[in-house]
């Protein structure tokens, strides 16, 4: 996505956050983004609709205000999805979404980190790293799982541009590059 689009997705999530925040539906706001996007994910068809503009647009309308109503979804976010069909932004929408979701969780003190482990990991190992990580960082910490069998043990944290590598592989690279060396 350009520069641009970005920062135009990031303006519009900035203007709904604001207005969700002076309702405290911050959280609900953005449950109901996130559920109309992966609606679009999950329907081609509803994709298609959204965000071709060869529909007309009253029909692209009505079937956002069907949706919005099925789903129960607060005026904000069924007004919000009208306007980006409006303004011909509906393309913008997961980008928006993103944008929403990160001021929402900058807001929240919260943290979304993924975790590489190469087996499935246990709850009890589950719930020991969370209450580590939220206590390093004074943070909700909210892991993101995924399995990787070539790590062959050990895990690898990504928080933000920060990278724990403590997988088996990685110290078995590091091992090979310092014998390397002393030869």
């Amino acid at each position: 996505m350009k520069q641009e689009q970005k920062a135009l997705a990031h303006r519009y999530a900035q203007a709904l956050f604001e207005l969700s925040s002076s309702e405290n539906q911050v959280e609900l706001v953005g449950s109901e983004l996130q559920q109309f996007v992966n609606l679009l994910e999950e329907s081609s068809e509803l994709n298609n609709v959204f965000t071709n503009p060869v529909f007309v647009q009253e029909q692209r309308k009505v079937v956002v205000q069907d949706v919005a109503q099925k789903g129960n979804f607060h005026k904000h976010t069924r007004n919000f999805l009208l306007l980006l069909l409006d303004k011909k932004r509906a393309s913008l929408l997961p980008q928006i979404q993103k944008s929403y979701q990160e001021l929402s969780d900058l807001q929240a003190k919260r943290l979304h980190v993924k975790v590489t482990t190469a087996a499935e990991p246990t709850p009890e190992f589950i719930e020991e790293l969370k209450q580590k990580l939220s206590k390093q960082t004074n943070q909700e910490v909210v892991l993101h799982f995924e399995v990787d069998a070539s790590l062959l043990g050990g895990t690898i944290v990504q928080m933000g541009d920060s990278m724990l590598d403590g997988s088996v592989l990685a110290q078995l690279t590091s091992m090979k590059e310092q014998l390397l060396h002393q030869v």
